[in-house]
């Protein structure tokens, strides 16, 4: 995700939490750090390794998502065209494709595909 979507999710979500026009210097103030260290990456990466003092054994990790994402694909919305809509905490309409389109943040990405 470039800095200035970043920038625009966290204006949105300000703006969706109930922040006024005048919290929102300082909301997007404090948001600014973590804007510069976001990136969508694979998520089915190498992201290393257990700890073998809480597993008693070291396992790599090799596959990291979020709730919906990972929902989607046990669901088995995960080819080309598909889509499915997510309900839990919010509601999250995805769909699988090959093409980002205006306004839309990749979430799931495998294989350098999102």
């Amino acid at each position: 995700m470039s800095s200035a979507a970043g920038f625009a999710v966290v204006f949105v979500a300000l703006l969706v939490m109930g922040a006024t026009f005048e919290q929102l210097p300082i909301a997007l103030a404090a948001a600014l750090p973590v804007l510069f260290i976001l990136s969508v990456v694979d998520e089915d990466g190498d992201f290393g390794f257990t700890d073998p003092s809480v597993l008693g054994v070291r396992l790599p990790i090799l596959s990291v998502m979020g709730d919906q994402h990972a929902a989607m694909v046990a669901l088995g919305a995960h080819r080309p065209g598909q889509a499915m809509c997510v309900h839990g905490t919010g509601t999250a309409w995805l769909v699988t494709g090959q093409a980002l389109h205006a306004l839309v943040i990749a979430g799931l990405v495998l294989g350098g595909h999102t």
